[in-house]
């Protein structure tokens, strides 16, 4: 998907060659309106293939916009309801976030601690945080809150470090389905 935006850059380029030597229409002309060069074409057929494409085009947008689903993220990397608390509460500071919620809380405009752009933060962190979000790593999750200022977390409910950090005494402030949050003491 990254690649996409230079693909759809460089794609004209490729095809702008070879059209027009395919496609005589496509060739430079003094004609103004070449498409409705009589000795070429014929204009109705002409008229009436650009009046069906714009017909078509119109219908399938009216499809598009009619049938497509909501433009938010499924549920389980969504954690509105709790964003929406945190935000209500007044919650600030760094978060120590789940790595699947980075996403939406940079969609959220929250900073977060780790998210899908792992190469951004470098090959040992990313390692460090897997390796201290591990079933029984709770003194690794611990160096990492205190070395990086963290005031908040937002974890799944029933991860180890949701687990580690409500046993280490930090107060959960909210908690659902989806994610839990709570704050150092």
């Amino acid at each position: 998907m990254r690649g996409l935006a230079i693909f759809a850059l460089v794609l004209p380029l490729m095809v702008a060659h070879p059209l027009p030597q395919q496609f005589a229409f496509l060739r430079p002309s003094v004609d103004p309106f070449p498409l409705f060069n009589r000795r070429r074409s014929r204009p109705l057929v002409t008229t009436m293939a650009l009046l069906a494409s714009v017909l078509v085009a119109g219908l399938l947008g009216t499809d598009y916009k009619i049938l497509r689903s909501d433009d938010a993220p499924p549920n389980h990397f969504a954690p509105a309801a709790a964003l929406d608390y945190a935000m209500n509460a007044n919650v600030s500071g760094l978060v120590f976030n789940d790595y699947d919620f980075g996403g939406y809380l940079i969609f959220r405009g929250i900073p977060t601690f780790i998210d899908g752009r792992t190469l951004l933060f470098g090959k040992e962190f990313a390692l460090k945080y897997h390796d201290a979000m591990a079933l029984g790593a709770g003194d690794r999750l611990d160096q990492l809150a205190d070395a990086y200022k963290i005031s908040w977390t937002l974890l799944r409910p029933k991860s180890a470090a949701a687990l580690h950090f409500d046993h280490s005494g930090w107060r959960r402030i909210y908690a659902d389905d989806v994610a839990v949050i709570q704050v150092r003491p």
